[in-house]
């Protein structure tokens, strides 16, 4: 009488030495005399093999179990499939792999190693004591690891990647949203395409990039980069230890430099930029209104000023004077004279007299309304002042222009010099910085390469000084 692939009475085919036993199905079996337990090696006929110890014996006939072997494979085992471990183990999948105590891989293509570990979506693979990998293409590499969405990967004691392509690399680190990336001892990214590299660090907003220990980049399109720095406003920017960037569009540069209005910069160790834009408000001596709500370039603070030398003069009526400009207008001021007889004459002017051969220039002319009122010089160019004015700010949008063009190019350098994944199954994470032309970038990239070694995927995102981010994404096919 047979049951399944066993036989119940007469279970053994063949008995080598009495602790070994060969069924005419394939399995394999010993035990070593120390217990009623027995290990086997077991085909399920359909290409899957099972490695399996615990099998318990028959203690009618000796020998294993044929009844227990027989669930063993017909529900533990799939086709195509490998398990290696004990009764508890599970390799279901079409040409999944298990290996360990309690080890489930479910899916096709599914891969667990270690007890408990568990690999739940196709082509999933966890490694290590608990590893999780729930999603299609997950991975989940170390102890206590989870990988819970397509294409995650987490990598390291108690990593948690939960959202698609987000990437968890170090121990208790958590990537949560798509595309996230956490790198380091407890580094937490909680926005899309988020990134938070170094011990504790948080970037906890879309696109917000948090790159030191402890930095914090807390609002959408945040950059903080140092130990402990902080950009907490929208599109805020925080570099050196200590910097905090807590105004919309701020900049803060430099050990502890800190702002805190939009658009305010602060550059150089300990500087403070706090002071609002104008938003309406005269100007002192000129009363012109100013509508420019940005805050204030500040290289210093209260009792902490600092010197900018080298200074240009300035041109344009918004521009810097230096002291150079400053003298020259001193030297050049007017002064009222008297009269031939000693009496100030406020109404009429006398020139000549001996007193100027070379000529007199007539400085302050109000602009002439009548046919025989004098004319300035400023009538006479009205039309060139004009021009010059636009041409200056043609300058001006062209010097900017050639900035953001040099920050995007040393941005395409930062993701152009990104190594990538070559080996076949294999992920990699990358970083990598580039300067071009007074301007800078940093980039980041994860690339994976099928276990075929057929497709190269690859991501990558850049940050440039100029304020602005990048991102692409590629996939190619090789035969």
């Amino acid at each position: 009488m047979t049951t399944g692939l066993f036989m119940a009475a007469a279970w053994a085919d063949v008995t080598i030495g009495g602790n070994s036993y060969v069924t005419g199905s394939g399995a394999v079996c010993s035990s070593t005399g120390a217990g009623p337990t027995w290990s086997c090696q077991v085909p399920n006929g359909n290409g899957g093999i099972a490695l399996v110890s615990g099998v318990p014996g028959d203690t009618v006939n000796g020998g294993p179990d044929a009844a227990a072997l027989q669930t063993l494979v017909s529900g533990n085992l799939g086709n195509s499939a490998v398990l290696i471990g004990d009764t508890t183990t599970k390799a279901t999948g079409y040409g999944s792999v298990a290996t360990g105590i309690d080890a489930k891989a479910t899916e096709t293509y599914a891969t667990a190693l270690g007890s408990t570990s568990t690999a739940a979506g196709v082509s999933s693979t966890a490694v290590g004591n608990v590893a999780q990998a729930f999603g299609t293409n997950a991975t989940a590499l170390g102890a206590n690891t989870t990988a819970v969405a397509t294409s995650s990967l987490a990598a390291g004691d108690r990593a948690t990647a939960s959202d698609i392509n987000a990437t968890a690399l170090g121990a208790n680190t958590q990537a949560q949203k798509k595309s996230s990336l956490a790198a380091g001892d407890r580094a937490n990214a909680n926005g899309i395409n988020a990134a938070a590299l170094g011990a504790n660090s948080q970037a906890l907003a879309d696109s917000a990039l948090a790159v030191g220990d402890f930095a914090t980049a807390s609002a959408v399109s945040s950059v903080a980069v140092g130990l402990q720095s902080t950009a907490s406003g929208t599109s805020a920017i925080a570099l050196g230890t200590g910097t905090l960037a807590s105004g919309a569009n701020g900049v803060a540069l430099g050990t502890g430099a800190v702002t805190s209005s939009t658009g305010g910069v602060a550059l150089g160790a300990g500087a403070t930029a706090d002071r609002a834009g104008m938003g309406g408000k005269a100007e002192l001596f000129s009363n012109t209104a100013v509508s420019s709500t940005q805050g204030a370039v500040s290289v210093g603070s209260a009792g902490g000023e600092r010197q900018i030398a080298n200074v240009a003069g300035g041109t344009q009526a918004t521009d810097a004077v230096n002291v150079r400009q400053l003298q020259a207008v001193q030297s050049r001021a007017v002064n009222y004279g008297t009269n031939v007889d000693g009496s100030v004459n406020y109404n009429q002017v006398t020139l000549g007299n001996g007193q100027a051969p070379g000529g007199t220039t007539i400085s302050n002319v109000a602009p002439g309304v009548a046919g025989t009122d004098a004319v300035n010089v400023n009538q006479l160019n009205a039309q060139g002042s004009q021009a010059n004015a636009q041409n200056n700010q043609l300058r001006n949008e062209i010097r900017a222009t050639q900035r953001d063009a040099s920050a995007g190019t040393a941005g395409a350098m930062a993701m152009s010099g990104l190594p990538q994944a070559y080996i076949p199954g294999k992920n990699m994470v990358a970083g990598s910085a580039a300067g071009y032309e007074g301007q800078s970038a940093i980039a980041i990239g994860y690339s994976s390469i099928t276990d075929n070694g057929r497709w190269v995927m690859k991501l990558t995102g850049s940050a440039n000084s100029r304020g602005s981010v990048g991102v692409t994404a590629g996939a190619g096919f090789q035969w």
